[in-house]
């Protein structure tokens, strides 16, 4: 059998699609950030349900926000996939994912549905995950029969979406910034040099330390439960005694947490803007990102 027909709803930048396949080499042609990607993902995260080396779920920004519309509210993502029999041996052992043709009654296809739906619980966000195979929601799909469709991922050969998260290794972004000799301020040119560096990371760093200072007293707050918990652990009083900092005193440590968003809408609602996650761009935007910084 083979993969003729995949459905996507409300997944990423997808609203709905409805794609065909052939038999044999299918390619995928379109622009960056055109949903590529979330088609290889959605592939991904559906022919690998129920096996134990599935890497990829969902996760509550893989939901689709209409950039045309603010109002809509989407809180459901859902994938069909429709394949076509060529062998009777197929149809014995997905007996359980069958679906008549309506206008034809000699033909038969394997189906399978999967609908996340995301609930709020109180302080619980969670997706709901409901499977079923044929035409009938809520028929049960055995875990050995999909053992039985087979896939193979490569993996990109360049992927940036890494080398673009705050506090990575070799961060692109923080990178720009450490090499940068001058910024603007009021029209005129300012030099960045070390003295210069050292003295911003001064006074961003002044406002979480002292004892006046509200981050201060988290932190030590935070600190003394921890070493509260400690005392006693070890032999007489060589237990642990640790001392809670927040993370950084360089300019070089600052701009490491900067990180890339990009605007849902445009222009920018005035009940306030929502953003992409670096993750949730396409695979070529990153790496078109990643290559101009």
């Amino acid at each position: 059998m083979y993969l003729s027909k995949l459905k996507i709803k409300n997944f990423r930048g997808i609203k709905q699609i409805e794609l065909d396949f052939h038999k044999g080499l299918n390619v995928l042609i379109g622009e960056n950030n055109s949903g590529k990607t979330a088609i290889i993902d959605a592939l991904r995260i559906g022919l690998g349900y129920g096996k134990s080396n599935n890497n990829i779920y969902i996760n509550e920004t893989d939901i689709h926000l209409n950039r045309n519309d603010i109002n809509e509210d989407n809180d459901e993502i859902q994938f069909d996939f429709i394949f076509e029999l060529e062998d009777v041996k197929e149809r014995e052992c997905f007996f359980d994912f069958l679906s008549q043709d309506a206008e034809n009654p000699l033909k038969q296809t394997i189906q399978i549905h999967i609908k996340f739906k995301y609930e709020k619980r109180g302080s619980r966000n969670f997706f709901k995950r409901t499977v079923w195979g044929g035409d009938n929601e809520g028929q049960n799909v055995p875990y050995d029969a999909l053992e039985e469709i087979f896939f193979i991922y490569l993996d990109p050969l360049r992927d940036a979406v890494q080398s673009l998260k705050p506090y990575s290794y070799a961060n692109k972004v923080g990178n720009l910034f450490n090499e940068l000799t001058k910024y603007k301020k009021g029209g005129a040119d300012i030099p960045l040099n070390e003295e210069k560096k050292n003295e911003l990371a001064s006074d961003l760093y002044s406002i979480f330390e002292g004892n006046d200072s509200d981050w201060e007293s988290i932190l030590q707050t935070g600190n003394e439960k921890v070493n509260d918990h400690l005392e006693g652990t070890g032999i007489s009083t060589k237990y642990p005694n640790i001392r809670m900092k927040y993370v950084g005193r360089k300019y070089s440590d600052v701009v490491k947490g900067i990180e890339l968003k990009r605007p849902v809408y445009e222009p920018e609602p005035e009940n306030g803007q929502k953003y992409f996650e670096i993750h949730q761009n396409g695979l070529g935007e990153n790496n078109l990102i990643e290559v101009n910084i």
